[in-house]
């Protein structure tokens, strides 16, 4: 894929994405409710959101594009990839038990069909800007947040991330510090965009 090429493929899967976070989007109505099925399909419900799925499936397109990946329909790959992280999330959590308490977790009450999963799916979109205008403001403290929550990686896979990269290796502590700055800039503009869960655990 050439440059070209590949910033269009950036831009099909960015208007997939809005699209799906856009109430008024038939894409809404398809692939929230079916992201949400997959995770209560694995027992994951209550320790994980759409939201923390369909971002990390987002990082992994553009990854993939950077990779010179093509992807034909970004839809059906966003959903596959989806399927696909919600069962390796399952996996480690069974794995590892019990979960990381700083995991990104929406912790509403939400369950198919209830009153308020239109209020969740709302938040959800609240999310995903805030995560945007955190991303292009200070892609660093995005980063942090791709790697340690998105990603799950621990405090030691972060640092070998970063030699990998050639950059300087900070302390475990230090990202313990940076990780809960970036948990904090995003909560806050989460809640300046109007999210309304409590507690927003992250």
């Amino acid at each position: 894929m050439n440059d070209s090429e590949k910033d269009c493929q950036r831009r099909a899967i960015e208007e997939v994405m809005n699209q799906i976070l856009d109430a008024d989007s038939p894409h809404a109505y398809s692939m929230i409710p079916t992201v949400r099925r997959y995770i209560y399909r694995f027992n994951l419900k209550s320790r994980v959101e759409p939201a923390e799925i369909l971002i990390e499936a987002y990082l992994r397109a553009l990854r993939a594009t950077h990779e010179e990946i093509k992807i034909e329909n970004p839809k059906a790959w966003l959903r596959s990839t989806a399927y696909n992280i919600v069962r390796e999330r399952s996996r480690k959590e069974k794995k590892e038990f019990p979960t990381d308490p700083q995991a990104l977790v929406l912790d509403s009450a939400c369950e198919p069909g209830n009153h308020c999963e239109a209020n969740c799916d709302r938040n959800l979109a609240i999310l995903w800007q805030a995560f945007k205008q955190l991303r292009a403001a200070e892609p660093e403290i995005a980063e942090l947040i791709d790697l340690q929550i998105l990603q799950q990686m621990s405090w030691s896979e972060i640092q070998q991330h970063f030699r990998n990269q050639g950059r300087k290796t900070p302390t475990i502590e230090a990202l313990r510090q940076r990780v809960s700055r970036a948990k904090k800039k995003l909560r806050q503009l989460f809640h300046k965009l109007g999210g309304e869960y409590e507690p927003l655990r992250f």
